[in-house]
């Protein structure tokens, strides 16, 4: 990867209008963010005025920048909102947030991957000259920490990044060359991770078109491998789906066919619950991240039977117990042994139905079962919301067959997101390292 620089790096204040100075005989300069780069403010079109919305154009806010490469958004706007509240940037723009909540926690970077629009929230960063394009987010990610320590509250707990004190940001600068051989690397490392997410989410809907075609209409093969209900299978009307299914497929209810688990959270007062804990522990929010691989924290073992936690098996489907309206009903599946708090629900697979059958067809009822959810803006299931939902259960050598196909699917998805947790410490380590000269590369790498 290169030798460290034996060059004791130091930071020169440089004024406004005047040139970068060398600061290291391999001729890095210091100098300012706001000298390299445009910042670019965005907005929102107006709510109230339907025209504006529901269009082609992706539109930016902080929901959307949980990944550094953005490729598309929640939310999108037309061509008239776009002329009416907000700005449009071109692909390989930099997305900066400077306002939210999450900023008490990480600043979010991204990567526009076409062109995009964005909400006030953001800023759109675009280089002037003298950096290099794919340089500047890997710059920034670099002094994330530098970035975390200017962030301060704007009132109701939201954070706040100055857009005056951005610009006076003090960085170091490589020479293009070097700029260009430190980005290659860490472009190569990004575009790996980001490729293990595009195959993930295409086996997760490789798996979801099975499911429909086995399950939802039934043309799973029959014993000379034709699809049952084209090839004139049996049909059976069922009085509880108030639909056929085939014969010899009966009805349950979850409850009855799998342990449901229903998580806890150790005393936050007890020290010996936390530290240096080596139990897995999510919360709510992990269930966004399909599969889960990593624990939100992690709880001591006196922690783990001294509360309503309870460890959950690798393959284990898990659902929030509570989501707020409006918002997407997000499940997922453990691809790790992990407990959960109490707004984590988990279905534990058994010995003939498996956890991808189980994920699939609460995919296909979650709707219904939040529907009996209560509260207010906060919606609650609770486990006999679960408990009484109806499952439909396929004959034997059926669901075997399925199993079989989906659970190399599955296990293909849960090994490509445990390299990306490896591939993200190891981009994590090298990137401060990379950005302030503390590593070297040379710049015939690109």
């Amino acid at each position: 990867m290169g030798k460290k620089s034996n060059f004791k790096t130091k930071f020169k204040q440089t004024e406004a209008g005047k040139s970068m100075k060398p600061v290291m005989a391999s001729e890095w300069f210091a100098t300012t963010l706001g000298q390299l780069t445009d910042f670019v403010s965005g907005g929102t079109p107006s709510k109230e005025n339907a025209s504006y919305w529901n269009g082609s154009i992706p539109w930016v806010s902080a929901k959307d920048m949980k990944h550094f490469f953005l490729e598309d958004t929640e939310d999108h706007i037309t061509e008239e909102g776009m002329r009416n509240g907000t700005k449009l940037v071109p692909e390989n723009t930099v997305f900066l947030l400077t306002r939210g909540m999450t900023l008490l926690n990480d600043v979010p970077i991204c990567i526009a991957h076409r062109p995009m629009a964005f909400n006030q929230d953001v800023k759109a960063l675009r280089p002037k000259g003298g950096i290099d394009t794919r340089f500047l987010p890997y710059l920034l990610l670099g002094n994330k920490q530098h970035l975390l320590s200017l962030v301060d509250l704007a009132g109701h707990g939201t954070g706040r990044l100055n857009t005056d004190e951005l610009k006076s940001l003090n960085v170091l600068l490589p020479t293009e060359p070097e700029q260009r051989a430190i980005a290659y690397i860490l472009d190569t490392l990004d575009n790996k991770i980001e490729l293990n997410r595009q195959m993930n989410r295409t086996l997760e809907a490789i798996g979801q078109v099975i499911f429909k075609q086995w399950f939802n209409d039934f043309e799973f093969p029959n014993e000379q491998g034709k699809p049952y209900k084209s090839s004139d299978g049996v049909m059976v009307y069922n009085e509880e789906l108030r639909k056929e299914i085939p014969r010899g497929w009966k009805i349950s209810t979850v409850g009855k066919e799998f342990k449901i688990v229903l998580g806890g959270t150790p005393s936050k007062a007890k020290k010996e619950y936390w530290e240096n804990g080596d139990v897995p522990w999510i919360n709510s929010g992990a269930i966004n991240e399909f599969p889960v691989v990593q624990a939100s924290k992690k709880i001591t073992k006196i922690g783990l039977n001294n509360s309503a936690a309870e460890l959950m098996p690798k393959r284990t489907v898990v659902l929030p117990f509570v989501i707020s309206i409006g918002k997407e009903i997000r499940i997922s599946i453990l691809g790790i042994e992990s407990s959960g708090n109490q707004s984590v629900l988990g279905i534990v697979e058994n010995e003939n139905i498996g956890a991808e059958y189980i994920y699939y067809y609460v995919q296909s009822i979650k709707h219904d079962v939040y529907s009996w959810a209560t509260g207010g803006a906060q919606q609650h299931i609770n486990k006999g919301n679960i408990n009484r939902a109806k499952i439909l259960l396929p004959d034997k050598d059926t669901q075997l067959k399925f199993n079989k196909i989906l659970n190399s699917v599955f296990e293909q998805i849960i090994n490509n997101s445990l390299e990306n947790l490896n591939l993200e410490k190891i981009r994590d380590y090298l990137l401060p390292k990379l950005v302030s000269g503390k590593i070297r590369v040379p710049v015939e790498v690109r």
